[in-house]
């Protein structure tokens, strides 16, 4: 991992770290658009029960996905909720996250990483979020903050769920969304 002002060579991942009921998540930094406090989502009428509404931020309408709910997870807001803002395909799009760790880098070839096999997943059963992960990277967990209860150290060797944000919308999801 690098420190704090390095900055990642050749093939190495820099990723957003984040805990979504309880479990440790990574998205690719290049869709990271930016990363903001809690709003409360304005309801929209939509079909999609993963999307809790819009927001309105820096004069654009946002929309906002609870990955809580698309994963099955207890929705919960606290004080540490966040949502990240990513752009995916042109379109900006928010998701609420638990609590947000950190920037880390990893190297494909010093790194433990994983790939996900393709597993049929029910929607809304026990490890749903499996379908959206597409690899593991790292090795053992933290102490502590796997839990949820508190954040891990940056730098802490652990495994991080690597998420694939292309798969939380269909391309059908994405026209009713943004037409």
């Amino acid at each position: 991992m690098l420190k704090n002002g390095e900055q990642p060579e050749g093939n190495e991942l820099q990723c957003l770290t984040f805990f979504l009921g309880g479990k440790l998540f990574g998205i690719d930094i290049k869709l990271l658009k930016e990363i903001i406090k809690y709003i409360e989502p304005v309801d929209i009428d939509t079909r999609l029960k993963s999307v809790d509404g819009v927001i309105e931020f820096r004069g654009m309408k946002i929309p906002v996905m609870d990955l809580r709910r698309l994963f099955s997870f207890d929705v919960t807001v606290t004080e540490k909720s966040r949502i990240i803002l990513l752009l995916l395909d042109g379109y900006v799009i928010g998701i609420i996250v638990d609590e947000v760790i950190d920037v880390e880098t990893f190297d494909p070839g010093g790194e433990v990483v994983t790939p996900i096999p393709s597993t049929k997943v029910k929607s809304g059963g026990k490890g749903a979020y499996m379908k959206y992960v597409r690899g593991v990277i790292g090795g053992r967990e933290a102490q502590g903050g796997i839990d949820g209860e508190s954040a891990p150290e940056p730098g802490i060797d652990r495994a991080v769920m690597m998420l694939d944000p292309s798969l939380f919308l269909t391309k059908k999801d994405k026209a009713s969304l943004f037409s």
